[in-house]
């Protein structure tokens, strides 16, 4: 049990913020309705209120949620243990990195990258209606070798001098 004065659940939808008034807090709104962090810190204009995940973006990914959460813990470990939530090296980083570009995936790369997904095999709806077994099937092994051959641009390196 952690006390707090409120939690905000996020279950991959819009958050409902109407509770919070225009000057409440002083806790801004996009207009989208979500709330308006600093800096990457996660925190608000409200010294030592944080916000991430659906709060922050909208309804998106469990994915994303999580990699706010995580930043967020950070954030709040310095905020509370220095007195100031900022960016460290690692944080930093991650944000030049996705700031770069270098992930286009519009980006022409001819054979790499163009060749077809390939599918796991799959029991039919019919077969399945009769039992509880596996639907989705292991892959051939020359199958799951040519999808692990498919360009997922992994041969990306990004270098950035730093302080």
């Amino acid at each position: 049990m952690i006390p707090c004065d409120l939690v905000i659940p996020a279950i991959g939808q819009d958050p409902d913020l109407d509770y919070l008034g225009e000057d409440d807090f002083g806790i801004k709104q996009t207009r989208w309705k979500s709330i308006v962090t600093k800096g990457g810190t996660m925190m608000t204009d409200c010294e030592g209120v944080f916000a991430g995940g659906d709060c922050e973006y909208g309804a998106m990914t469990v994915v994303v949620a999580v990699g706010h959460g995580r930043r967020a813990a950070r954030a709040i470990h310095r905020y509370l243990s220095e007195g100031k939530a900022y960016l460290n090296d690692e944080d930093a980083m991650e944000d030049l990195v996705n700031q770069f570009g270098a992930f286009n995936d519009k980006e022409k790369v001819g054979i790499l990258g163009g060749l077809h997904r390939e599918h796991q095999p799959k029991v039919n709806g019919a077969e399945r209606a009769t039992n509880y077994e596996e639907i989705e099937l292991a892959m051939p092994e020359s199958q799951a070798v040519a999808e692990a051959e498919r360009c997922l641009r992994c041969y990306r390196v990004g270098m950035i001098a730093v302080n």
